[in-house]
């Protein structure tokens, strides 16, 4: 209900009027590793049948002290990672990352996918970072 920047809204990523930021976009990034940019839980991931229009995602849950582009402090962030093609083992347990996992930054999450479980297009990770937990 509050705002959450000059032009963003709670459950907005920050860049905009985009939905997020797309890296990649050639048949090079096919299989790349996708690494975690923080700290965080995992909440929320689909290990089993791809979603037809996000791959496999990853939701991260940061707890901390951020402070969004308009300079103000907010003390939870997610980042969600789209159109995976895997996902990853977590380090510690040896079975893929599961909601409940702690993750480090840096740690590898899968691999970049897309083509057919996204745009359709070209294989891309699609990276946003949000002040609201996505529904």
């Amino acid at each position: 209900s509050g705002r959450c920047g000059k032009s963003f809204h709670p459950g907005e990523d920050w860049n905009d009027n985009n939905t997020a930021l797309d890296f990649g976009a050639d048949s090079n990034d096919t299989g790349d590793p996708v690494y975690a940019t923080s700290d965080g839980v995992i909440d929320d991931t689909v290990l089993t049948t791809p979603r037809p229009d996000w791959g496999f995602p990853i939701l991260i849950r940061h707890d901390g002290f951020f402070v969004l582009p308009n300079g103000q402090p907010i003390g939870t962030i997610w980042s969600q990672y789209g159109h995976l093609a895997t996902v990853s083992n977590n380090p510690r347990t040896a079975t893929r990352w599961k909601k409940g996992d702690v993750v480090y930054r840096g740690e590898q999450l899968g691999t970049i996918g897309d083509y057919p479980n996204g745009s359709g297009t070209n294989f891309h990770l699609h990276l946003e970072r949000r002040c609201a937990k996505p529904s």
